[in-house]
């Protein structure tokens, strides 16, 4: 049996660092599934997550190679997230989540937390995936964050839960055309 996890008293359990390779592991080949249904089979990116779920156990490590080959080892899968190397190092993110943003700030969407594919949809619907250039119109106290995506003249009002799940990366040039609140300011 593989010794995975360590249990310490009163604080819980540990990934091993053979642990943290297998679940590292994991992540790979989930990611790398998810982005082979998307780009090569033609699922839409809000459907994947439980599909890899189902397959990413089950893979061998040829199969994740060519998984690899095929979609030109690709740093991110489908909703923004990093994909692991093939020595299994995967790349933290310095980037934000959309719930800590200001009123002005423009951004862009790096990742959507796909563990919710109605939310997943949702957003979609919305115009904000990996890749939207937005601009926080408003914070306000009851919850909500109030976005503009670049592309759309009507902004679009998540609850902070939902903020959280989205991360974001300030951009350090404004657009051109950049969104003006209520009082004509950018």
């Amino acid at each position: 049996e593989r010794e995975l996890v360590e249990r310490e008293a009163y604080s819980g359990v540990r990934l091993t660092d053979e642990g943290e390779t297998v679940a590292i592991e994991v992540i790979r080949h989930h990611r790398l599934l998810e982005t082979y249904l998307v780009e090569r089979l033609g699922y839409d990116w809000t459907e994947v997550h439980e599909e890899a779920d189902v397959l990413e156990h089950h893979i061998s490590e040829t199969l994740e190679q060519r998984l690899a080959e095929a979609l030109d080892d690709t740093a991110v899968d489908p909703h923004g997230a990093p994909i692991p190397s093939e020595t299994l190092t995967l790349v933290s993110s310095p980037d934000t989540y959309l719930s800590e943003c200001e009123h002005g700030e423009h951004l862009v969407v790096i990742e959507v937390s796909d563990r919710d594919s109605e939310q997943l949809a949702y957003l979609d619907d919305a115009g904000i995936t990996p890749g939207t250039n937005l601009v926080v119109t408003e914070v306000a106290p009851i919850g909500l964050i109030t976005v503009q995506p670049q592309t759309d003249d009507i902004g679009i009002s998540l609850p902070m839960t939902v903020a959280r799940t989205i991360r974001v990366r300030e951009l350090n040039d404004k657009p051109e055309h950049a969104v003006s609140n209520a009082n004509g300011a950018a």
